[in-house]
């Protein structure tokens, strides 16, 4: 993606993160309900890149496409269950980007994280 995409990537990574370190409870539901909207976020970035993968051929545009997927389509009011707290469309972005730099979620074609880190 463009530079200037990849540092606002970034910035709504940085949000998500605070949002999710002030709001959370401290109690032990905390981890549940994290862990449900991650799956709702994948599931939802999983079915961008599914309709990605079928406009753009490979290389460069499908993480570009993937990206404009999520921006149009990752909508809070598109979740399939609510939120634990209140959230915008950017902090799910910016989950979404967490999620990919735990390696849960790609904006590529499948690849072995193995074998590109060797």
């Amino acid at each position: 993606m463009p530079s200037d995409e990849a540092a606002f990537a970034e910035r709504l990574r940085s949000a998500w993160y605070t949002t999710w370190s002030e709001r959370r409870s401290g109690l032990a539901g905390d981890e549940t309900d994290l862990l449900n909207l991650s799956m709702d976020v994948l599931e939802m970035a999983f079915e961008c890149r599914r309709h990605a993968r079928a406009q753009v051929s490979e290389g460069s545009e499908f993480g570009d496409k993937m990206n404009d997927l999520l921006a149009e389509r990752l909508k809070v009011e598109a979740l399939p269950s609510p939120p634990p707290f209140q959230l915008n469309n950017q902090h799910l972005r910016g989950l979404a980007y967490q999620l990919c730099d735990e390696c849960l979620l790609f904006f590529s074609e499948t690849f072995d994280v193995d074998e590109e880190a060797s």
